[in-house]
């Protein structure tokens, strides 16, 4: 696995090929620094059938805990979807603990003209 990251003030944005560069997994981190000095992953992918290889996964989160812990972040916050209890459970398995539930409505009000 060749891992690539591009790196920004606000940012970061890694990818992750294999041997023959067909990308296997990304990922983009927002840094947010608050008092919490907290940064943001908004975005992890990872290819299908490299899903539930713990050493792979455990290794490109790793590498990018330690970019972010150099750009002086001291906490990372991953948003997960309600209907992938496999992704939560891979987090919690390499240590992220649960503490908010995000809530969503999708907005239409185009049959009353916007009113």
């Amino acid at each position: 696995m060749l891992l690539k990251a591009a790196e920004y003030p606000d940012l970061v944005l890694h990818v992750a090929d294999d041997t023959e560069k067909n990308v296997i997994a990304a990922g983009l981190a927002i840094f947010v620094m608050e008092k919490h000095r907290s940064s943001y992953g908004i975005y992890m992918w990872v290819r299908e059938e490299y899903r539930g290889r713990a050493l792979f996964t455990r290794n490109l989160f790793r590498y990018t805990e330690k970019v972010l812990w150099k750009r002086g972040a001291r906490r990372v916050e991953f948003g997960v979807l309600t209907s992938n209890p496999r992704a939560l459970r891979i987090y919690e398995h390499l240590g992220y603990t649960p503490y908010a539930v995000q809530v969503v409505k999708e907005l239409d009000f185009s049959a009353t003209g916007g009113e």
